[in-house]
């Protein structure tokens, strides 16, 4: 019984079971919450619309601030600024095709969904890497993407989910790297 428990968990199949479920709960999360509820959400939207609507030309720092600009806070000195200006470039795109702010709302939700599924990815391969078998992969994918906070936060348009894929992104880096230098020394 335990070789066949391990066997399914451990299969593409749940793994897409996983991410497919997590998929259609996001989606549904970021279409029925409404706007400003996830903490901080509107000053990441007009944030990142700020940048939207900046010259490709102008670059992620931003020099001088407008007064229009000044219930955002001190934008000069902003430690975020990198979240909203990577977020502004699918939104620029987005902005081709015409819309709302609820659209725009909602297709940057969906965007930090993707970001949120390849850190689920990326948590794979980590497990991978360290040596872990594709069920201990699988079992951390499940639990993680059943935590509250992060399934919340997934749907939602927040830096948390780009620090989370960052994460994942240096230490699967890190694990390789030192996997490299034990073998050559």
């Amino acid at each position: 019984m335990t070789n066949l428990f391990k066997r399914i968990i451990g299969s593409r199949y749940f793994l897409a079971t996983i991410l497919a479920l997590f998929t259609l709960h996001g989606i549904c999360t970021a279409t029925t919450i409404k706007y400003g509820i996830p903490a901080d959400e509107v000053y990441h939207y007009q944030l990142t619309n700020l940048y939207a609507q900046r010259s490709l030309t102008a670059g992620p720092v931003i020099k001088d601030q407008g007064a229009s600009t000044f219930y955002l806070g001190d934008l000069q000195q902003e430690p975020n600024f990198l979240y909203h200006y990577l977020l502004s470039f699918p939104l620029k795109t987005f902005h081709t095709l015409g819309g709302s702010e609820q659209n725009d709302v909602l297709f940057l939700r969906l965007v930090n969904l993707l970001i949120a599924i390849g850190s689920l990815l990326l948590l794979v391969r980590v497990i991978r890497n360290i040596g872990g078998s594709s069920a201990l992969a699988n079992a951390t994918v499940f639990l993680t993407a059943l935590t509250g906070l992060f399934a919340w936060i997934s749907a939602a348009i927040n830096y948390d989910n780009l620090s989370i894929l960052l994460f994942f992104g240096l230490l699967l880096y890190l694990i390789k790297f030192l996997k490299q230098r034990r073998f050559n020394d």
